[in-house]
């Protein structure tokens, strides 16, 4: 997963996913492939699966979200569903829903921010530096000693986009960012 330059970044081939207690497939027999470094859009009715793919490109799907997944798909050279710390590295998903995706355990907007470096085992100095440019980045600089549930719904969106870029992950996965602003 070191290198993200592969000629195909992502690649799905004839995945099948459901969830347990449905009686529909939520993506049925998809295959893609996409070059490396390319902005991709993926658009269609409500319903139709949008979120799964995202959900199970980050990894979510089948390690926190239980669902039969048929097929194969990776990143670069690295199955997410076998490589989950390696996928939570490499990829920044953005939520549909802000609040699902902060920790819940931040006090501060910079807390909040800072989690996943400090996680990664980055130095003080670095996380300092990468939380207050992101900070100014999404106009979250007065916020940062906010609890971060009082935000506003847009200003929780962006911090959620915020805490999603902090690693500078090679993939960025969006699921509808902008729904709260």
């Amino acid at each position: 997963m070191e290198n993200m330059d592969n000629h195909q970044q992502i690649s799905l081939n004839n995945i099948t996913v459901s969830y347990p207690g449905t009686e529909h497939q939520q993506l049925k027999k998809l295959t893609i492939q996409t070059p490396a470094q390319q902005i991709i859009g993926i658009v269609g009715p409500s319903n139709s699966g949008k979120t799964t793919l995202c959900r199970l490109l980050s990894g979510i799907v089948d390690r926190l979200m239980h669902a039969n997944v048929t097929g194969e798909f990776s990143l670069g050279t690295v199955n997410p569903a076998d490589h989950w710390t390696e996928i939570n590295r490499y990829v920044g998903y953005v939520f549909q829903n802000p609040s699902d995706q902060l920790s819940g355990m931040a006090e501060t907007v910079y807390s909040e921010m800072a989690f996943s470096l400090v996680n990664l085992g980055a130095t003080a100095e670095d996380i300092d530096t990468r939380v207050r440019q992101l900070a100014r980045q999404f106009h979250l600089t007065a916020q940062l000693d906010q609890d971060p549930t009082t935000l506003s719904g847009g200003q929780m969106q962006r911090l959620a986009i915020a805490c999603a870029l902090v690693t500078d992950p090679p993939v960025l996965i969006f699921d509808d960012p902008t729904s709260q602003m």
